[in-house]
């Protein structure tokens, strides 16, 4: 449903921190810190019998070609730059919710723009209740009036809670 919406929430960045080197002979390594840029394919719940843990699994835009700054500053990403795609997994705490807008001077590029700092768009994720992630579909025929959380126009889905 979500390819026909206008609106999407689904963009996630991750801080990786790693040793980095200036040159092969180098010995003395820095730490240095890259935003990772991608949107959410689906949310897991591993469940290992005494607890669960939520991971999001992502599809991330390669760094080298498919991010950019551009002269404002803003940062831009190309979806159609695939990563690490032997690395989809990160724990629900690791993410920071990102909107990513399309950038109206090309046809490839959406700016990306900050959300909170943890990812809050599911409730519970961060007390690592799994129940959260069960969808209350409420019937239309109901007459349920509900300011914030209406029925978007776009979607025949209903509410989630």
């Amino acid at each position: 449903m979500d390819e026909k919406s206008t609106v999407q929430n689904f963009g996630v960045t991750l801080e990786a921190e790693s040793m980095q080197f200036s040159t092969s002979k180098d010995t003395n390594p820095v730490l240095r810190s890259m935003a990772n840029y991608g949107f959410i394919e689906e949310i897991w719940e591993v469940d290992y019998t005494k607890f669960s843990v939520s991971v999001f699994k992502c599809k991330w835009v390669d760094n080298k070609s498919g991010v950019k700054i551009d002269e404002s500053g803003f940062t831009l990403v190309d979806f159609r730059k695939i990563g690490y795609r032997d690395e989809p997994f990160i724990m629900v705490q690791q993410a920071s919710k990102v909107f990513y807008v399309k950038d109206p001077t090309s046809e490839h590029w959406y700016v990306v723009l900050h959300g909170k700092k943890q990812v809050e768009a599911i409730d519970g994720i961060e007390n690592g209740d799994p129940r959260s992630f069960t969808p209350i579909k409420i019937n239309k025929d109901d007459n349920v009036l509900d300011d914030v959380r209406a029925t978007r126009k776009d979607h025949t889905e209903g509410i989630y809670i």
